[in-house]
């Protein structure tokens, strides 16, 4: 799987008003005498130039409940990330997300945040899944930057056989999203980084265990930054 750059997280920074020269003036003389060679600095507001920065990436976020509202509005709080669409829909599938990919991907935004799929693992399996997504990121892929998330689950209560293969659809999964050539945000690493740190990924309730809870929100967003930034300008 595409490994999510936890180690290199670097944000970008405002960029605010900068000097781009100093002039240099002659000094008055005191006492009207003439003292050549003497300098001072202007001041401050004698220089105002400025230089802008690169411009917010512009983002569509298509996903099931994988991505909350929280985490987009996340994104969209960065100063260098601009969500302009967004679909969150807990329980949906592949095709019922469609409308939304097709719409997102035809007002060409710079990156789509893309997560799909898990819920079309009973269903379909994971041969199907896969199969279904590939074809979907291959027509993202030659209209723009496709950042995909890789959904994580909490098989920690699960009886043997059941928890075994839970685990082996699960990596199976990120085998796969590891050929398809894009970023990708993996919820397994971060769900595995903070289980070294004392801390739980998933979210409380009967549900839990299949999606992120708010305290793992703010690794996510930088996660997905990183993948983000790591996508070609313009």
């Amino acid at each position: 799987m595409a490994i999510t750059r936890l180690s290199r997280l670097a944000r970008r920074r405002k960029v605010g008003a900068v000097l781009v020269g100093l002039g240099i003036v002659v000094a008055a003389p005191a006492c009207g005498s003439s003292q050549p060679g003497v300098r001072s600095m202007p001041p401050p507001d004698a220089v105002t130039s400025t230089a802008a920065g690169p411009p917010p990436r512009s983002v569509a976020v298509v996903a099931d409940s994988e991505v909350s509202d929280e985490v987009i509005d996340g994104l969209d709080d960065r100063p260098d990330i601009k969500v302009v669409s967004r679909v969150a829909e807990p329980g949906w599938t592949i095709e019922q997300l469609d409308p939304a990919f097709d719409e997102a991907l035809s007002a060409e935004p710079d990156v789509l945040v893309y997560s799909a799929g898990a819920n079309n693992l009973l269903t379909t399996g994971l041969g199907g899944t896969l199969a279904l997504l590939e074809e979907h990121i291959d027509r993202a892929k030659a209209d723009t930057c496709v950042v995909y998330v890789l959904p994580s689950s909490d098989t920690s209560s699960l009886p043997e056989p059941s928890r075994s293969q839970a685990d082996g659809l699960l990596a199976g999964f990120g085998d796969i999203t590891e050929t398809w050539g894009i970023p990708v945000v993996s919820y397994p690493e971060i769900a595995s980084a903070m289980a070294l740190a004392g801390e739980r990924f998933y979210a409380d309730g009967e549900l839990g265990g299949f999606h992120p809870g708010p305290q793992s929100y703010g690794r996510i967003i930088d996660a997905m930054a990183v993948e983000i930034g790591t996508c070609p300008e313009g």
